[in-house]
């Protein structure tokens, strides 16, 4: 069974190929690759994100609000399939901490859900995810959402072996491109930085972080950082070219 409901910590790092080859070592020991891995142990994530006409939810995490949210649709793509199923998450974040609310269903299905096609009634299996769709679609609305960008990137995934919950990600290769009703084009996308020297790492955890993880991160030198993959996709697709002629 799929988990509606996330509610964790999250901490980001930018990583050079040098450091992330010495850190896959470092961790061999304690964690294990993701059994639902590919070719090359990464599997191929593509998220759409939604923001309003002022960019509300970019500005909220440049201007480093401590409480904000996001609403994304995400597909965990494969050559073996059709791509047809999304997940819809409401994703609220209060400083290191993230609460995401998830809904599983068809893409077309998603769209006529948010455009109010589709009542949560004719959607839901019960009253938990009943209450998820309407605070999903109450967000929407309030925000005046509308589908702004595409986020692209491989993902390689390590869950720790000893402590429930830990889970340590290399997201390689990120790339921007903005939304178009005719879908997405990989091939348009544009990096957020050099592809062939810089990843994301992110580290998930419920309660605390364990000790032999905070060493590895301390020897390597290691700092978390205010990373935003949607926001440096938004930049680096010039979607607010026009919004910071008026700023400036």
């Amino acid at each position: 069974m799929n988990r509606l409901i996330f509610n964790r910590h999250e901490l980001k790092y930018l990583v050079d190929w040098k450091t992330y080859n010495r850190l896959i070592r470092q961790i061999a020991q304690f964690t294990n690759p993701d059994s639902f891995s590919g070719e090359n142990n990464v599997y191929s994530i593509l998220s759409l994100y939604y923001d309003n006409a002022n960019y509300d939810c970019y500005y909220s995490k440049i201007d480093g609000e401590k409480i904000r949210q996001k609403l994304r649709m995400r597909w965990y793509l494969s050559d073996d399939e059709n791509n047809k199923t999304v997940y819809l998450e409401l994703k609220k974040k209060n400083n290191n901490q993230v609460l995401k609310r998830r809904l599983k269903m068809d893409t077309d299905i998603a769209c006529k859900f948010l455009e109010g096609i589709i009542h949560p009634d004719k959607i839901c299996k019960d009253d938990k995810e009943i209450s998820i769709a309407k605070e999903i679609l109450y967000y929407y609305k309030m925000m005046r959402l509308k589908p702004q960008i595409y986020v692209h990137y491989l993902r390689e995934a390590h869950y720790g072996r000893f402590e429930n919950g830990l889970r340590i990600t290399f997201d390689k290769k990120v790339s921007g491109n903005s939304w178009s009703a005719r879908g997405f084009a990989l091939e348009k996308g544009k990096y957020i930085f050099n592809p062939f020297y810089y990843m994301v790492m992110e580290i998930k955890f419920f309660n605390s972080m364990p000790r032999w993880l905070i060493n590895i991160l301390n020897n390597n030198n290691l700092s978390e950082r205010r990373l935003s993959k949607y926001c440096m996709c938004i930049e680096a697709a010039k979607l607010l070219k026009l919004n910071l002629k008026e700023e400036m």
